[in-house]
């Protein structure tokens, strides 16, 4: 995707990535037991244009984002249009899907009952798990999880089963459960007004996406959209 020669082309282009406000990385994030604020993607974006500011740029030729980067993208493109020409989204609409941020509130509620258990680890791999099972289509694990279960000991291990929680646990190996509690309680705190973005912009639909219905990410704002010369393209997997 990125690189010489790739998508967003090196050779071409001074690409720019940042870390979260909440994300506990290079940035500021949760860190127990001092309180932490509620995020909002406006709140990334206005963290953007601090940095840009810090560097001394004016202005983006244009912002790329996918799920809760396209999410930031879009707030971006609301509130400051004068500092990027483009808006690239991936898999983003301008609000949550009531169905997405159910299975979001059942991992949040994971987490916060691993807190409290002293367990952090284990809620963030089992979370992780169940929102890997979002990710993916059920003609995909059907394709590739549809082999015998072995036993283990009392009990059967489902393939499908081993992927999920051999991708959990390699996640909360390398996160803390209280920045992802943070940054998935951002994504459903979205909402951007459609009909004031008016950066030119690229929307990706994925035919198969759960979280990210392909007609949620066209359908707000539509007469703005158009004015705006806006294309969405839909990917079939």
């Amino acid at each position: 995707m990125v690189g010489p020669g790739c998508a967003l082309d090196a050779n071409r282009f001074r690409v720019l990535s940042f870390d979260y406000l909440g994300g506990s990385a290079e940035t500021t994030g949760p860190e127990p037991p001092a309180p932490f604020p509620n995020i909002s993607t406006y709140d990334q974006a206005e963290l953007l244009v601090r940095l840009l500011n810090h560097l001394g740029l004016k202005s983006l030729r244009a912002l790329v984002g996918g799920s809760y980067g396209g999410m930031v993208a879009l707030a971006f493109g609301e509130r400051y249009p004068e500092r990027v020409s483009r808006l690239i989204v991936i898999g983003a609409a301008d609000r949550t899907h009531p169905m997405a941020t159910a299975w979001r509130s059942v991992q949040r509620q994971i987490l916060r009952f691993a807190l409290e258990c002293g367990r952090p680890k284990d809620g963030l791999k089992l979370a992780r798990a169940l929102a890997m099972s979002t990710y993916r289509s059920a003609e995909e694990l059907e394709a590739r999880f549809d082999g015998a279960p072995v036993r283990d000991g009392e009990r059967f291990v489902f393939p499908v089963e081993q992927y999920l929680f051999a991708r959990g646990g390699d996640f909360a190996d390398r996160h803390k459960p209280e920045a992802i509690a943070c940054l998935s309680e951002s994504i459903d705190l979205h909402r951007v007004d459609a009909s004031r973005i008016f950066v030119p912009t690229t929307i990706v639909a994925i035919r198969e996406d759960q979280l990210v219905r392909s007609r949620t990410c066209g359908s707000g704002g539509a007469a703005a959209r158009r004015e705006a010369a806006r294309d969405l393209i839909h990917l079939w997997p």
